[in-house]
């Protein structure tokens, strides 16, 4: 197997007169602002690092490769002493194209010699502070509302031009990515839950090595890894994110997964049938080799950040068949920061009382537990009835669903000022609110617990995959009472 790092391409555009004050028709900036310039996409070049194991080629998705604008810092280093001498300030950055972003930021204030060498160092959705010791947490790697930490570093002359080209500097994730998913042979299967027995809790964002390399790319797979021993053994497991029925994957921190002194790190997997059995496989996959669908005895390896494990299961016939790769992120295409934007909306949804208040306090408790009833004369009457809002970004589609429940069941309705929506393109990021309202079908199911989620797509996310919001409250103080632990989901009694 051999391991690529992807990195960040931080290149000159041609036109830079958007950040000048004053500018020449040629360009040329004539104020005395000493800048440096670079164009943020990802790019083909890689290095490598032989395992010996096959190789695959896997294309991240684009949170794989999302950097958080609040969260994205540039800093210069004497390159002789290391010494932390300043931050590119005043960083910006504007379109130049359908998937471009240019950035611009000054280093006028700093003390810098021209002809002097430094290390420009990139921290991306990290720490503010340029510690050696700057880490993250496993909750921090969510794709719903975290980034994956990257670092990069590159030794430059700086001439204090008006503008510079930095040249390229290459990004590592901190993190790696595993995903387990079926293969085709599983046609009459689907996952409904994977879980990971133990992982650690923390994660340093800066590799081994951070400090003695002149380039990110200097910096191999072999010396990469850089553990934050802290073990995390949750009783019910580390779950899973669902891509699709077919595919769940995880974010985690580097794991000494071949250290005798702590447990091998699992995975469990559970699966449905086409005629809705279930089947349970605990601790099923280890992190090693497969060889005919079979672990091969003493062939674990350590979970190394930036790497991307795959585990395809193949059949279930006496266990588990599994087909793994491990494999580098490779190149997702040229990406822009308008397409990382997460929704914003009202968390958590609101009883009927709430909203007709006409205002919302800051300091409401939601009393009314979350139940309906079937009624024969008017369908509504009985109904689970809910308001919610999402604002931005503008144009976002949502969906509100049951989860394993039959259509034939529950009808959704979703009303905006007054009128029924039928067309899933009218359920939209905007101003408005929606009245949400779960109707019970049938008399004879009275006392079921009906699991309502709301979920969306967003550009960046795999297509066809589908995240739920967290509409069951922040807190106890607010969440919907004997709604279960799942900010995902309100449970819906029926009485």
């Amino acid at each position: 197997m051999h391991n690529r790092f992807t990195y960040l391409l931080l290149g000159l555009w041609a036109t830079l007169s958007v950040a000048c004050g004053t500018i020449y028709d040629q360009g040329e900036c004539v104020d005395s602002q000493n800048r440096i310039t670079f164009r943020l996409s990802m790019e083909n070049e890689r290095t490598r690092t032989t395992w010996g194991d096959d190789y695959l080629s896997a294309v991240g998705s684009t949170f794989d490769n999302m950097i958080l604008l609040d969260a994205l810092r540039v800093a210069i280093v004497d390159a002789a002493t290391g010494a932390h001498i300043g931050d590119v300030e005043n960083l910006v950055h504007w379109s130049v194209g359908e998937s471009t972003y240019q950035f611009v930021g000054e280093v006028t204030s700093l003390a810098l010699t021209a002809g002097g060498n430094y290390k420009v160092v990139v921290y991306a959705n990290c720490d503010t502070t340029e510690d050696s010791q700057i880490f993250f947490t496993l909750e921090s790697l969510d794709p719903t509302t975290g980034a994956i930490p990257m670092w990069g570093v590159k030794q430059v002359t700086l001439t204090l031009a008006p503008y510079q080209d930095i040249g390229t500097i290459s990004l590592l994730r901190a993190a790696a990515k595993v995903e387990v998913a079926l293969g085709d042979a599983m046609a009459d299967y689907s996952l409904t839950g994977v879980t990971m027995d133990v992982v650690n809790r923390y994660g340093y964002s800066l590799p081994n090595g951070w400090d003695s390399v002149a380039n990110t790319t200097d910096i191999v797979r072999s010396d990469s890894m850089r553990e934050y021993r802290s073990l995390y053994t949750p009783a019910t497991g580390v779950a899973f994110y669902e891509i699709s029925p077919k595919s769940y994957v995880l974010y985690i921190p580097e794991y000494s997964n071949t250290d005798a002194l702590v447990p091998m790190a699992k995975l469990s997997v559970t699966m449905k049938d086409s005629q809705g059995g279930i089947h349970n496989f605990e601790d099923a996959i280890t992190f090693g080799t497969y060889q005919g669908g079979k672990l091969v005895d003493g062939s674990a390896y350590n979970i190394v950040r930036n790497n991307h494990y795959r585990f395809n299961i193949a059949g279930i016939a006496g266990g588990l068949a599994i087909e793994y790769k491990v494999a580098d992120w490779d190149e997702g295409g040229e990406w822009a920061y308008g397409e990382f934007a997460y929704p914003t909306y009202h968390n958590p949804v609101l009883p009927d009382e709430i909203y007709n208040l006409g205002s919302i306090p800051s300091d409401y408790t939601i009393t009314t537990e979350p139940t309906m009833s079937y009624n024969a004369t008017d369908a509504e009457a009985g109904a689970f009835s809910v308001w919610f809002s999402m604002t931005a970004p503008i144009g976002q589609e949502w969906t509100p669903s049951l989860i394993n429940q039959s259509e034939s069941d529950y009808e959704i309705r979703v009303y905006k000022n007054g009128t029924l929506i039928t067309e899933q393109a009218d359920m939209v990021a905007g101003a408005e609110w929606y009245n949400i309202k779960i109707i019970p079908l049938k008399p004879e199911l009275t006392g079921t617990v009906v699991k309502f989620g709301i979920s969306h797509n967003s550009s960046w996310m795999h297509e066809g995959t589908r995240l739920y919001l967290l509409i069951n409250g922040k807190s106890d103080a607010i969440a919907w009472p004997n709604s279960g632990n799942d900010p995902k989901i309100i449970e819906i009694l029926q009485k």
